[in-house]
Parts: C-alpha cells; sequence; structure tokens
C-alpha cells in the first residue's frame, strides 16, 4: 500500500535503523520481502522493522525484491539500493529489480476507470506521475545515493525461485506490494508451490470498501490478474488487509519520541522539505508496518477468520475487488483457504514500533 505524500514524517520513521548485530540463529524464519518500495512509504519503515529483527537474529532477511505498484522501478531501485546501505546490511541483502509493470492492468485501461467508474482515495502509484526516463529525473534519498552496493544482475523472479527451491518450506514471503513477482515465479516454476513456507500480504478490503478504488485496495488492484493467479495456489497465505489496517491510526505527535531519541533521524527529518501537495491529515495510518509485526508476532492479531478468497478480474466497477466466501468450497476446488486478520492489538504493536524505530540507525 502506498505511498502518500506525508512524506515528512515517514521519512523520519524510515531513516531510524537496526539494532547491534547478532548471529543469526539456525532456525530462524527465513525471510523475502517483496515490495513496492519507497523511501518515504510503509514499505520503508517496514523493511527498517524487519532489518531489526535480522540482526537480532529473529529472522534470516534473504533479499529485497522489487514490484513496480508505488512507484516506477527506477525510483525503487535508488531507495532500496540506500535502504540497505542506511542500515549497515548492503553485504547481506541483496536488492533485486522485478517486474516493471501488471500482467494486463495498464495506465490506459486506468483512464478508462477514472473516466468510467470513479475514484477511491485519489492515489494511484506510479500511474500518478510520469515514469522518469533519466537517472536526473528520479528523486535521491535526502541523505544521497548509495556508494556501497548496487542493483542485483539476476532479477527478482529468478531469485525468489531459487531462494524457494534452496530452502523448501522455510521461505516466508513477505508481500508489500503488487502480487506481479510472485505471479511471475509460479508460472515460471511451478514446482516451487508446495516448497512455499507461507505469504503474508498486506493487501485487500474484505469487510470494508476499498481505497484507491471504491472497493478495492490499491496492492490488488493495481495488478489483479496477478493477485487471482497467487490466491487461487495451494500455499499457507494470511492477509493483512485494510479491515485491520484502517484501525491503526496514529496522530502526528505519536511520532516524537522516535525524533527525540534519534538525533541523527532529527537531521534528516528536517532536510525534507513540506510537500505542498500533503493532504491535511491530522493523522498516519499503517499499512506495511502491521504485516511484518504479524510475521514476527502473530499473536499481535487479535482475532483472524479463515475464508476462501479470489480476486474480481472483471472489468467493472469491482475491478481488483478481492472476494471472500465463509461456507466451504468442495476438495480439490480452484479457491483456496487463508487466513484473514481482522483485528490488532494495537497497544502492544505501538509499544514495539516506538522502542524499535527509536534505535540507532547502524
Amino acid at each position: 500500500m502506498k505511498l502518500r505524500t506525508f512524506a515528512t514524517v515517514l521519512l523520519s520513521l524510515l531513516s531510524s535503523a537496526p539494532a547491534l548485530a547478532q548471529v543469526q540463529q539456525p532456525n530462524s524464519e527465513k525471510l523475502i520481502i517483496d515490495s513496492d518500495f519507497g523511501t518515504f512509504n510503509d514499505d520503508g519503515q517496514a523493511f527498517i522493522l524487519a532489518a531489526h529483527a535480522h540482526k537480532a537474529g529473529r529472522i534470516q532477511l534473504l533479499g529485497l525484491t522489487l514490484v513496480t505498484g508505488n512507484v516506477w522501478m527506477e525510483q525503487q531501485r535508488v531507495d532500496a539500493l540506500k535502504a540497505v546501505e542506511r542500515v549497515g546490511l548492503e553485504k547481506q541483502v541483496p536488492v533485486f529489480a522485478g517486474a516493471q509493470g501488471p500482467l494486463l492492468h495498464s495506465f490506459a485501461s486506468f483512464a478508462q476507470e477514472q473516466a468510467l467508474l470513479g475514484v477511491g482515495d485519489g492515489f494511484y502509484g506510479a500511474w500518478s506521475g510520469p515514469r522518469p526516463k533519466s537517472d536526473a529525473e528520479v528523486v535521491p534519498p535526502p541523505d544521497g545515493h548509495a556508494e556501497r552496493t548496487q542493483i542485483q544482475r539476476r532479477d527478482a523472479v529468478d531469485f525468489m525461485i531459487d531462494a524457494i527451491r534452496a530452502n523448501p518450506h522455510q521461505v516466508t514471503i513477505l508481500a508489500l506490494g503488487p502480487a506481479t513477482n510472485i505471479a511471475l515465479a509460479i508460472r515460471k516454476a511451478p514446482d516451487i508451490v508446495p516448497l512455499i513456507g507461507r505469504i503474508v500480504y498486506m493487501a485487500g478490503a474484505f469487510d470494508v470498501p476499498g481505497n484507491t478504488m471504491p472497493a478495492a485496495e490499491f496492492n490488488v488492484w493495481f495488478d489483479p490478474e496477478a493477485a487471482k493467479i497467487v490466491y487461487r495456489e495451494p500455499i499457507e497465505q494470511v492477509f493483512v488487509p485494510l479491515d485491520v489496517t484502517n484501525s491503526a491510526h496514529f496522530p502526528l505527535d505519536f511520532f516524537d519520541p522516535i525524533l527525540k531519541a534519534n538525533p541523527q533521524v532529527a537531521r534528516i527529518y528536517s532536510r525534507i522539505p513540506d510537500n505542498p501537495n500533503r493532504p491535511p491529515w491530522t493523522f498516519i495510518p499503517f499499512w506495511d508496518q502491521l504485516a511484518i509485526a504479524y510475521v514476527l508476532d502473530p499473536s499481535l492479531a487479535t482475532e483472524t477468520e479463515t475464508r476462501w478468497v479470489d480476486v474480481d478480474t472483471n472489468f467493472g466497477v469491482n475491478y481488483g475487488r478481492t472476494i471472500s466466501y465463509k461456507h466451504e468450497f468442495p476438495q480439490g476446488s480452484f479457491l483456496q483457504q487463508a487466513k484473514i486478520v481482522k483485528k490488532f492489538d494495537l497497544k502492544r504493536f505501538e509499544a514495539y514500533y516506538l522502542e524499535t524505530m527509536s534505535k540507532p540507525l547502524r
């Protein structure tokens, strides 16, 4: 979900980084973060939380894979490389570029959606602006470009396939953007399906309205066909949807302790110019941060439901809508059961988030 233009607050959070490195535990969960990454957005914050967990030995972060969604791939590369360098993981966490766009959904069809179907919250990810034509059009991170790392030659899809094959039943994919990379990996190498440990998504809107479109949440709407491919596979799948993230709204002063605890973060924060297009919000919603928190501690989910999940891919008012059924389908059905997080322990999450994001940069 989600690059929003509340960049000033979000970068302050992104720039606070991991704790002291520790040796990985042999049985620590192996994690691939598949993200439509941005320095200023919730994906960036989720990466910071994951980096802390990696250094503490709670997880083994295998790699960061990028998928077009929030922003264009050119911008993501710059932001993601600096992110791993900023937290001192440039030698441990490789960054892989992935899908340049959705399987079928396109900017042209998006224009038709705007004209015929109405709009949601006004955020359309990469399609909100032109694609960078050169490096000069990419916005550099406030603390400068990465100097000690670069994008891997292998693409995200091949890396994902190889990592899953090398670690059967051990890899969790944290899907924070459109499902394009995962769908391409499954289509290219269907043998990986039974080898995937689980997929945890920040995606979907089941019993609440969408955001980008009235019925659709952004990550699913951007590439509904990819989502349908992945959701229908017999994989353990968990959704952290708008149903629960809509409840995770924090006032702007919630972040003050982080700025006070970390002078370096405060300095970076002060360098970011005010964005005249920023909406006059009095709170900041959390999306991907809840998803990584769930991966690290599933007990934070205080209410979940198991449903059969699908996606509407018919062009119309429900294009990209996540559909769920509570009744059972026959064995061998093309639909799969998934766990849907409905409620979260926000008090525990708040304490965890503030403590973790207040830690030193490196």
